[in-house]
């Protein structure tokens, strides 16, 4: 693993990520932030393991590319305590995957912070990764209660705390967190598999529109995008036709949701309720010349990674201002952005009017964009200075609010 000019390769380290769900489906932020850490310091040299607290029924799986996973299953429970019932044995199951050797680091992902303090003894440098915050992100009282007594009551026993975005971070800082342990350590993407495959030919004339996520009116205001495709189809030539693509296992609610989609005379309109593989998802994405991502405010894990897999397989985003906290679509030329909804007919006529070649060029430089930033090379090399960068602090910072 490359870490700052000039200084050496780091040695292999052991690498324990300990999180919720991850495991089959990868459909959901969190799990593929999660997954990819894993993925990515084990492709880096080191000696990583995964730890997850699953699902019943998805704990067969003993690896995920060639890294070992562990299983803690979940049961269900309507119990406020949620998760935390589950700690004792998540940190059985550290201390089982550390029988073999010293675990250098240990990632927690989604999982109850108060996990550190069992599994102390188990890391040399304990991070706490944090991917959205729980009050801007519209998440019920419970979640932001646990996320504000979270980090109260277990920070003493945290090494550092990495945002997946400085939005996150500054977020955290204003709620009160240590501003000494919060870092920013953006989410890696496999731009390996998230890669632009041939598409199936379409009708000449056709304008193929896609969204992948949640379907929720906050991320997918549906009433309102069918009439501005309506709109769009009314003053152009173009055949549109929209193709949405929403997760079910994890989430029911979307069936309610696409039961109330509306019909259109004017625009083709499908709404798939799928749990897309990684492999079913290249070729959605490869399939559409634009992607939306309407959203009405934050709603998801910042940077949403769905469009991230967009830019990756070079399909170009057109975005609201709360999908694009992060900066990620730069308009005119890795996409196009608008501030809201209400702009995003004029957005898409943009991208109607641009010829073959400057699609193809705006794809283009949005996978170079997402490559440089969010590849497994670049957040590797994140990864390490943000090691480094603990190590140097030791011990110190524990205890510190």
């Amino acid at each position: 693993m490359n870490g700052a000019a000039g200084e050496p390769e780091s040695a292999p380290q052991s690498v324990l990520v300990v999180g919720r769900t991850l495991h089959e489906p990868f459909n959901e932020g969190t799990r593929v932030i999660g997954r990819n850490l894993a993925l990515s310091a084990a492709r880096s040299g080191h000696h990583a393991q995964i730890i997850s607290l699953s699902e019943p029924g998805y704990a067969d799986a003993a690896e995920v590319g060639g890294v070992p996973l562990h299983h803690v299953v979940r049961r269900p429970t309507r119990s406020p305590l949620g998760d935390y019932r589950a700690v004792p044995a998540l940190a059985a199951a550290v201390r089982s995957a550390a029988a073999a050797g010293p675990v250098n680091r240990i990632h927690l992902i989604g999982v109850p912070l108060m996990l550190a303090a069992g599994v102390r003894r188990q890391g040399r440098t304990i991070v706490n990764h944090v991917v959205l915050h729980a009050a801007e992100t519209g998440l019920p009282a419970t979640d932001r209660l646990r996320e504000m007594l979270g980090w109260r009551v277990a920070d003493r026993w945290i090494d550092g705390h990495a945002a997946t975005s400085e939005t996150v971070r500054a977020a955290l800082e204003n709620d009160g967190w240590n501003r000494a342990k919060l870092s920013v350590l953006e989410p890696a993407i496999d731009t390996d598999r998230f890669l632009r495959r041939t598409a199936e030919a379409h009708a000449p004339g056709t304008l193929r529109i896609l969204y992948v996520g949640n379907i929720a009116p906050e991320r997918f205001p549906a009433a309102d995008v069918v009439l501005m495709l309506e709109g769009v189809a009314a003053r152009s030539s173009l055949r549109l036709q929209l193709d949405v693509f929403a997760p079910i296992t994890f989430r029911r609610d979307n069936a309610q949701w696409a039961a109330r989609f509306p019909r259109s005379a004017t625009v083709e309109v499908s709404v798939h309720l799928e749990d897309l593989t990684e492999q079913r998802k290249v070729e959605v994405y490869s399939g559409a010349d634009v992607a939306l991502y309407p959203f009405t405010r934050p709603v998801a894990v910042e940077p949403p990674l769905t469009i991230l897999e967009t830019m990756a397989c070079e399909t170009v985003p057109v975005v609201t201002a709360p999908a694009n906290r992060s900066a990620i679509v730069e308009d005119g030329r890795t996409g196009l952005t608008c501030r809201d909804r209400a702009a995003l007919g004029t957005a898409l006529e943009r991208f109607a009017g641009l010829s073959p070649a400057e699609r193809a060029a705006m794809g283009h430089a949005a996978r170079e964009a997402v490559v440089r930033r969010f590849g497994f090379g670049s957040i590797a090399s994140d990864t390490e200075l943000l090691w480094r960068r603990l190590d140097r602090a030791g011990g110190r910072m524990r205890g510190r609010r």
